[in-house]
This record gives C-alpha cells, structure tokens and sequence, in this order.
C-alpha cells in the first residue's frame, strides 16, 4: 500500500520531506506545499531536529544546543516555536511544535509509523 500525501515521509538528496513540509538542509530553505517560508537561522534550525525526529519529543535541552548552541533560555525557545508555527501558517502549513508539558516539543504532523525492524 503506497502511503498518501499526506503522510509522505522522506528523505533525498539532503531534503527531509513530511507533507506539506520540505525542508532542504543543503540550501537551508523550507517549503510548505512548494511556497517558500523565510526561517531565520535558529527557526530553520529547530524546525530541523523537529523534523529530523517526527514520531518523537524533542526535548527542551536538545532544542536549545541546536538553535542556541546550549545558550539559548527558554523563553528564547518559546519566542522561536512561536514565531516558526506562525511563519508555517501563513505559508498555509499546518500547526507544528506541539508542546509537551514539562518536556519539550514534537513536530506534530501525523506520520505513519515505521513498520518492519
């Protein structure tokens, strides 16, 4: 059975791809159903280990060593997801970075799960 669209997941060529999103690590660009999203370094950044980690919670310390190098806070963190799922919505994109209560976040788009070893 071929997975839908909607729940593409992928990787090419230096792209992680989970439908809408397209994320190219070699350009450092995102895409949410081919539009273009303008990320800053420390958004594209944690939209990357969101992305890199779709069935999984990432926690707040992992986020912060890879926007902030370990010396970002948590309000930093916050102002970031926050601005990122804004910059994802109005490119039309799903909500993205659902918090996780005293944990940290996890991408929050639907993938299906892996089957098999």
């Amino acid at each position: 059975m071929t997975p839908s669209p909607e729940t593409t997941v992928g990787t090419e060529l230096g792209c992680i791809r989970i439908h809408p999103l397209l994320l190219d690590r070699d350009s450092r660009r995102v895409f949410v159903s081919g539009t273009e999203v303008q990320l800053s370094r420390v958004q594209f950044d944690v939209l990357e280990m969101l992305m890199e980690n779709p069935r999984r919670v990432v926690d707040r310390r992992t986020l912060l060593l890879a926007g902030w190098g370990g010396y970002g806070s948590s309000k930093a963190l916050e102002d970031a997801i926050s601005r990122l799922r804004a910059r994802i919505a109005v490119a039309g994109g799903p909500r993205i970075a659902e918090c996780v209560r005293g944990v940290g976040y996890r991408l929050g788009i639907a993938v299906p799960p892996v089957l098999g070893g």
